[in-house]
């Protein structure tokens, strides 16, 4: 089975291929399914020493993404995060931030 490895040593990111980036929520919600299933949750942090790393599936929150479950889940999550106060290196597969005159593509 080629998903199949230590999750401990290893962590993914969701991108916008894997859970359909921009469908509409119906559509999209069995792709998560899907990668959750195989992958794990696309909203995860781990501990290294005293740094967070942490996961947000900002492909569920930025626009074109739809409102629903899987948008609120993931605001919840960073909800959660906020309130907490420590070091932490965020990763996610859509940058947070682009000038406005860069594209998105090649």
């Amino acid at each position: 089975d080629v998903f199949r490895w230590p999750r401990e040593r290893m962590r993914l990111l969701a991108g916008n291929h894997d859970v359909g980036y921009g469908l509409a929520a119906g559509a999209k919600a069995a792709l998560v399914s899907r990668h959750e299933a195989e992958f794990g949750e696309m909203n995860f942090e781990w501990a290294v020493g005293p740094v967070a790393w942490t996961a947000v599936a900002v492909t569920e929150i930025a626009p074109p993404a739809p409102p629903g479950p899987l948008a609120d889940a993931t605001w919840r999550f960073v909800r959660r995060l906020a309130a907490q106060h420590r070091p932490r290196v965020l990763l996610s597969h859509i940058p947070l931030a682009r000038p406005p005159e860069r594209s998105c593509g090649p």
